[in-house]
């Protein structure tokens, strides 16, 4: 069948199953269920017990585990950018009301336009080429060093800012609300 979940999933990675191998994964997925509805209710009652299954890309790990993993590292990354999109936005909205018509007023209105129409995945890039490929100043990806395992204290050390530092500018930079 062309919509096989197990088959698509397989190829993908290069892995050739036999049919009762794909027979056998399908029924431990449960896919080879025949009624869709009751697929559905148990889904449902997995997900409100937090039983999300097996990860596909991580492979053995559960997906809860794998969202908790990265849950926190994603709420610091929001939540800083957040905090100086609304900083700037104040400090901008309070200097514009007290020098109307002024030069520098008028620039920063202009510059705010122009990053609002500016798409957020071109800014992300461009800030990436320039930043940490041509300049080398920052990491291209992750959150730690590939050399170095992630510790507990990984928040003490100053890698991480250098990590979170280009996706909390575009982030900031990009804000559209």
């Amino acid at each position: 069948m062309p919509g096989d979940l197990v088959r698509l999933l397989t190829r993908q990675r290069g892995i050739e199953l036999s049919v009762q191998a794909q027979e056998a994964a399908a029924a431990r997925s449960g896919l080879g269920q025949a009624r869709s509805r009751r697929r559905f209710v148990d889904y449902v009652g997995d997900l409100t017990r937090g039983q999300l299954g097996l990860s596909f890309i991580y492979q053995g790990e559960s997906v809860m585990d794998v969202f908790l993993r990265f849950l926190w590292p994603t709420v610091l990354l929001v939540g800083t950018a957040t905090i100086l999109m609304m900083v700037i936005g104040l400090y901008m909205g309070i200097r514009g009301g007290w020098s109307r018509g002024a030069g520098s007023i008028t620039g920063s209105m202009g510059v705010s336009l122009l990053f609002y129409s500016m798409p957020d995945f071109w800014l992300a890039m461009m800030l990436l080429i320039v930043f940490s490929t041509t300049l080398g100043w920052f990491p291209s990806g992750r959150l730690f060093d590939a050399q170095r395992r992630p510790s507990p204290a990984w928040h003490t050390s100053s890698t991480w800012r250098n990590h979170m530092f280009l996706p909390v500018v575009t982030l900031t930079i990009a804000c559209r609300r």
